[in-house]
C-alpha cells in the first residue's frame, strides 16, 4: 500500500499536474487564437463594407454629376421640347462618361442589396441608350440641315424635288422627337431613383 502511494506521489499526481496544465494552456491559446480570427474577420468585413461604400458614393457623384450636366445642356432643351416637331439640335456626345461605373462593375456584385445592383445596372443602361438616341438624333440632324442648305442654293427647276427632300427629313425627325424626349425621362428618372436609394442605403447601412 506504501509502494502504491508513493507510485501515485512521485510519478501519477504530477504527471496529471502536466496533462491538466497542459489543456488549461491549450483552452487559453484555442480562446487567444479564437479572438485573433473573429478580430480579422470584423477588420476584413468593416473593409469590405468600406470599398462598397465608397464604390456607391462614388457612382452616386458620377450620376448626379451627369444629370446636372446633361439637363444644363442640351438635355434641357429636349425636356423643354413639345415632342410635336424636330429636336433639331447638334448635343456633343462623348464615349466616356460612366468611367466610375466602368471602372467598378466588376466590383458591383458586393453590393449586398439587390435592389440597388440592379438599379445601379438600369441606370446606366438607360443613360447609354439615351446617348445612342442623341447620336442618331444628330444625325437626323445633319441631314436635315444640309437638305435645307441644298434647298435654299438650288435652282429653280430644283425647287420642288427639294422642297420634298426637306420635307422628309422634317418628317422624320417629328417622328423621332417623342422617342428622344421618352428616353431623356427614363434616363432621368433612373438616375433620381438610383440617387435616392444609394443615400438611403448610405444612412442606413454604410460606415
Amino acid at each position: 500500500m506504501a509502494d502504491t502511494l508513493a507510485i501515485l506521489k512521485d510519478f501519477v499526481i504530477p504527471a496529471g499536474g502536466v496533462i491538466f496544465g497542459s489543456i488549461v494552456g491549450w483552452l487559453g491559446s484555442s480562446r487567444s487564437t479564437s479572438r485573433a480570427i473573429d478580430a480579422q474577420d470584423a477588420r476584413d468585413k468593416n473593409a469590405e463594407m468600406a470599398e462598397i461604400c465608397a464604390i456607391l458614393q462614388a457612382i452616386r457623384d458620377e450620376i448626379q454629376t451627369l444629370v446636372e450636366v446633361h439637363m444644363e445642356g442640351g438635355g434641357g432643351d429636349i425636356k423643354a421640347a413639345s415632342g410635336n416637331e424636330p429636336i433639331a439640335m447638334f448635343y456633343p456626345i462623348s464615349d466616356h462618361y460612366f468611367t466610375t461605373f466602368e471602372t467598378n462593375a466588376s466590383r458591383i456584385g458586393k453590393v449586398s442589396d439587390a435592389a440597388i445592383r440592379r438599379q445601379i445596372i438600369r441606370t446606366y443602361v438607360l443613360f447609354k441608350a439615351l446617348v445612342d438616341t442623341i447620336r442618331l438624333n444628330n444625325h437626323f440632324t445633319g441631314k436635315l440641315e444640309s437638305a435645307e442648305a441644298a434647298h435654299r442654293n438650288c435652282a429653280p427647276d430644283e425647287l420642288e424635288a427639294r422642297e420634298r427632300e426637306c420635307a422628309l427629313h422634317w418628317q422624320q425627325m417629328a417622328a423621332y422627337a417623342p422617342g428622344l424626349k421618352a428616353s431623356n425621362d427614363r434616363a432621368m428618372d433612373a438616375s433620381a431613383a438610383l440617387i435616392s436609394a444609394i443615400d438611403g442605403w448610405l444612412k442606413r447601412d454604410g460606415v
